[in-house]
């Protein structure tokens, strides 16, 4: 949701950004948004604050989706790269003498 949000305010402040200098239609919209904020100088800011947050959502993203597959070790994201999965064969094992304990019962 809070992406979704980000974007919304990157799309308005990018067309009024951009609505002084446009000849098309569609930029020429969102005028109402620089006299609102007060002046450019706080949309781009607005914009700007609301760039870096895209950056580090997708640092911190891209960093737990590592993380998480290293911690789990089932291998998926390494496998989007490599296209094999890499598992530790002391996982296979215990996963091997788990299936053993079920079907013993």
């Amino acid at each position: 949701v809070v992406l979704f949000l980000i974007a919304i305010i990157q799309v308005i402040t990018g067309f009024a950004l951009y609505a002084d200098t446009a000849t098309w239609w569609l930029p020429r919209l969102f005028t109402w948004v620089s006299p609102l904020f007060g002046s450019d100088f706080v949309v781009r800011q607005i914009h700007h604050i609301a760039m870096w947050g895209f950056i580090f959502f997708t640092m911190v993203h891209v960093y737990l989706v590592f993380y998480h597959d290293w911690l789990e070790g089932r291998g998926e994201v390494s496998s989007m790269f490599g296209g094999y999965k890499f598992v530790c064969e002391e996982r296979i094992h215990h996963e091997k003498e788990d299936l053993e304990i079920k079907t013993d019962k």
